[in-house]
């Protein structure tokens, strides 16, 4: 007999899930903060600089925007994933793929824009879910490592992209970049009186909420998330683990691959030689922040984005190296991984407070 919780039961939990999420955030600032002051620059000055350049104006909000598709997709693509226990480590492998996947539409099929630009979204999924098929299969079949063997696709997707890249007619030896896209496969631009924001985010945005129907609506998505919260007591249940394991690293793939056709659509219009994706590390981290929490997903690949808009300017004021932020993912990636230490302290301080009071 299965007990399910009650309404109280849920918002505490959320609660305290939200409070975990913000007390690693303030500890990362914290970090941060404490390397600041070792280059002798003040913390509120480099902090004050990043937020001004992430939301400072609307010019910068729009650049945080634009920036934040591809993030809010990796950190789609890694929750689906690690809802049931697939870690998707060759996440960039599978974006890679689907970006050369959808270049190729968008270069050589001439169609109306909209059947186009849905066809190069189709592309991006084949490309990366065939990518990510391998090391799924190897995994479930073979018992080969998932991690592994997905950064191994990793890299082979950088050199196998890099060789078909001079394949395409029309290959500019000069900026070792396939040809751009046609104009009717371009995204189009919103908000242009502030510089415009590519309708990338909009699409990002939709697909956030059909990963929650599948994930919290269906039998498939109840099933991987069982196959992640407990293995055995799934196989109990008689649910196939393979069977949605596949499945899980198939639909991360998808987002994966979404997230390389609208890189393609919405910013660089063309796909580069030795460029790989970093966003594999902001993916894990909003992941982590989100908590297969759609609207916290959103909200902390937005934070993301607006790190990543606003290091520019934090450098130009304080002289602070952009790359600071990245020591700020990183951190907060530790505190959030000490969850369980949080809790820990917390219930302590709680105990010591009820022991106060009783005395």
């Amino acid at each position: 007999m299965t007990v399910k919780k009650t309404d109280g039961t849920k918002l505490r939990e959320g609660l305290n899930s939200f409070l975990t999420s913000l007390i690693a955030i303030v500890l990362a600032m914290i970090a941060g903060s404490i390397l600041i002051s070792l280059v002798d620059a003040s913390p509120a000055a480099v902090f004050s600089a990043l937020f001004k350049g992430a939301f400072g104006s609307g010019k910068s909000i729009v650049g945080t925007l634009n920036r934040m598709a591809p993030i809010l997709m990796a950190g789609l693509a890694l929750t689906v994933g690690n809802s049931a226990s697939l870690f998707n480590i060759g996440f960039t492998g599978q974006f890679m793929l689907g970006s050369l996947f959808a270049t190729w539409v968008g270069v050589y099929i001439k169609l109306p824009a909209v059947p186009l630009i849905a066809l190069m979204l189709l592309a991006g999924v084949i490309g990366s879910c065939l990518w990510a098929a391998i090391p799924t299969w190897f995994q479930l079949s073979r018992n080969v490592n998932f991690v592994f063997s997905g950064i191994m696709m990793n890299y082979i997707a950088l050199y196998l992209c890099n060789w078909l890249i001079m394949q395409f007619p029309g290959y500019n030896a000069m900026s070792n970049a396939t040809p751009t896209i046609q104009e009717s496969a371009r995204l189009p631009t919103i908000l242009n009186s502030l510089g415009g924001v590519n309708s990338s985010i909009i699409i990002a945005i939709l697909l956030v909420a059909v990963s929650s129907v599948i994930m919290f609506k269906t039998k498939v998505g109840f099933e991987m998330r069982a196959v992640g919260a407990n293995r055995n007591a799934a196989l109990s249940a008689g649910i196939s683990i393979n069977k949605r394991m596949f499945q899980a690293g198939l639909l991360s793939a998808v987002f994966a691959g979404l997230g390389g056709a609208l890189e393609v659509m919405g910013s660089t219009y063309r796909m580069q030689q030795d460029v790989q994706p970093t966003y594999l590390v902001m993916g894990i981290a909003v992941s982590m922040l989100g908590k297969e929490n759609p609207a916290a997903i959103l909200v902390a690949s937005l934070l993301f984005a607006g790190m990543q808009n606003g290091s520019t300017m934090m450098q130009l004021k304080t002289g602070v190296s952009s790359q600071f932020v990245m020591a700020v993912q990183g951190m907060l990636i530790i505190f959030i991984c000490s969850e369980n230490f949080i809790t820990y302290i917390g219930k302590k301080i709680k105990a010591q407070k009820r022991m106060k009071t009783e005395v």
